[in-house]
């Protein structure tokens, strides 16, 4: 798993989708295909249902495929895009290290060193096919978790940190619109 994590890092440095795509696991490929169709055909009552930060990259994907190709892709295609226009950055991965792994059947653990000090999360792989695949999953679940915070830290809303977060990208104005159904 750590030549997994090796490619996944080159991968997403390079903005390489297709083979970052190739080393997700299939749960997060799963998520990312609800993220595309959420893009591509949601109204605001599916955007409110979902987390913050997930309302925030089926929105980058709207903004940055439009809801027709966003709706044309699978996971791995969506997980692609993102990588391909640095919606995926390699910020997650970039200084980090694998320091120990435990291996549990098809399953792995791994401790990591972010910048040569020991982090306080670890990395998730999955045997699949005889193939380790880095599962996004836990590094989503802390994104999701951490997103408030960041919103709150700044005094703003998780929907003013939102658009904030949005216009940035898309260096125009956002607003309530972009939750509209296509």
């Amino acid at each position: 798993m750590i030549e997994t994590f090796e490619s996944y890092r080159q991968a997403v440095g390079d903005r390489d989708g297709d083979t970052a795509a190739d080393l997700v696991g299939p749960e997060g490929l799963d998520h990312y295909d609800t993220l595309s169709d959420v893009a591509g055909s949601a109204g605001p009552e599916e955007f409110a249902e979902l987390p913050a930060m997930d309302r925030f990259v089926a929105a980058l994907f709207r903004i940055a495929a439009g809801p027709e190709q966003a709706a044309e892709m699978d996971g791995h295609a969506a997980y692609s895009f993102g990588v391909q226009e640095g919606l995926v950055d390699d910020s997650s991965v970039a200084g980090t290290e694998i320091d120990t792994v435990a291996v549990h059947g098809d399953r792995a653990t791994a401790a990591l060193l972010v910048h040569g000090q020991p982090a306080p999360y670890e990395f998730t792989f999955q045997l699949l096919d005889g193939m380790w695949k880095f599962d996004i999953m836990p590094v989503l679940r802390m994104a999701r978790a951490s997103f408030p915070q960041l919103a709150e830290q700044q005094g703003l809303t998780e929907e003013e940190f939102i658009f904030r977060a949005l216009e940035a990208y898309a260096g125009e104005p956002v607003d309530e619109s972009l939750f509209e159904r296509p």
